[in-house]
């Protein structure tokens, strides 16, 4: 069974800023070390979709420092239709319940 590497969900009152996504971005890379340091030597690749978020210069230098590929994507996704948008409740759900 495949299980995430980090699953970090966002408290409904906090923001998420770019620090706090760099912040996270440290911690994978620290769960990728203890976990699975191979993949550190091989190379990680990061998706995302260029939000703002994503493209902020503490990010970026935050990714360059680590050495990581950004395999980009657009923020439109016609296979993410707003119709089900309904099922990510559902996959926090299952992730919650998982770690437990």
């Amino acid at each position: 069974m495949q299980v995430p590497l980090l699953v970090e969900l966002k408290e409904s009152d906090v923001s998420l800023n770019a620090q706090r996504y760099t912040q996270t971005l440290y911690k994978l890379h620290k769960t990728i070390k203890s976990k699975y340091p191979c993949i550190l030597s091989s190379g990680v690749i990061i998706l995302h979709d260029n939000a703002s978020l994503h493209v902020t210069n503490v990010f970026v230098k935050a990714l360059t420092c680590k050495k990581w590929e950004v395999l980009e994507h657009s923020a439109y996704s016609a296979d993410l239709l707003s119709c089900v948008y309904h099922i990510f409740g559902s996959q926090k759900k299952s992730l919650i319940s998982l770690l437990r």
